[in-house]
């Protein structure tokens, strides 16, 4: 049985453009908005269509700022926040933590060797493994928690409310994720691709600032690299405020917990 079509006696669209500047006007088209079947059942006159027209030009308005607000801070390629929109969210979330006295845990993510996929595959390959990861890294932490780009390959998240001991975890299941994930690039081919992580975290009561050390993160993710012979990345590193952690492994130097770029922790490697 043929479906029966749809019979309107009235119909008005207005297009909505992207605001633009003074002598653009018109920006480009984001949509229509589009009205059929007046209340009245009469047909829709110029000040409904003039009425519209001040809708939509509200609703590109938005929908441009929306845009602009995410280009600023919604890293391209990755898709997670860069880094001068993570450092607003990392220093807001350090004040609610004193403020709660609830605890707060970054961990810090360095993809290993990132240089060789670039000088061997090119780096179009490079890029497409900076976007795989972004997927993969939003897929494996939970929705709370905050992840930027720190630069480059290195990544960050930022866990609320969160200890040390959870966050090493954290740390755990996005390194066995990368691990086991193969990132495709051009070519058809897939890579295989491992990282280093530091674990740091500000215990209530902790004296500094994270947000202030955090902007020097290179020591904690380093720990994870200077380790035994041969067992230097596909590693994570733990500094933690305020007392020792059992259980995560032998002690790091104390020269090089003071060197380390977030909060003040007597640092520990985990195995």
């Amino acid at each position: 049985m043929p479906r029966p079509r749809y019979a309107s006696e009235s119909f008005v669209i207005v297009p909505i453009f992207a605001a633009g500047d003074a002598q653009d006007r018109r920006g480009r088209t984001l949509g229509a908005l589009c009205v059929t079947d007046k209340l009245s059942r009469g047909p829709f006159h110029g000040n409904d269509q003039e009425l519209l027209q001040v809708l939509a030009s509200q609703a590109g308005t938005a929908l441009t700022n929306a845009e602009l607000y995410e280009k600023a801070t919604v890293d391209t390629l990755t898709r997670v926040f860069v880094r001068r929109h993570f450092m607003q969210r990392l220093e807001e979330a350090v004040a609610n933590a004193r403020f709660r006295g609830e605890p707060l845990a970054l961990v810090l993510i360095d993809l290993d060797h990132f240089k060789s996929v670039n000088d061997t595959h090119g780096h179009q390959a490079g890029d497409a493994v900076l976007r795989g990861f972004g997927r993969l890294l939003k897929q494996v932490v939970r929705a709370e928690m905050v992840c930027g780009r720190w630069g480059g390959e290195e990544f960050a998240v930022l866990c609320p409310g969160m200890e040390g001991e959870v966050a090493v975890r954290v740390a755990e299941r996005i390194r066995a994720a990368v691990a086991a994930h193969e990132f495709r690039i051009p070519g058809g081919l897939a890579l295989r691709r491992t990282a280093s992580f530091g674990v740091a975290c500000l215990l209530p009561g902790g004296e500094r600032r994270v947000a202030a050390r955090a902007r020097r993160p290179r020591s904690v993710r380093g720990e994870g690299r200077r380790s035994q012979p041969g067992r230097g990345r596909d590693r994570r590193a733990r500094r933690a405020g305020g007392a020792a952690v059992p259980g995560i492994g032998r002690s790091a130097t104390a020269g090089g917990a003071q060197r380390a770029g977030v909060p003040s922790f007597a640092r520990r490697r985990c195995a």
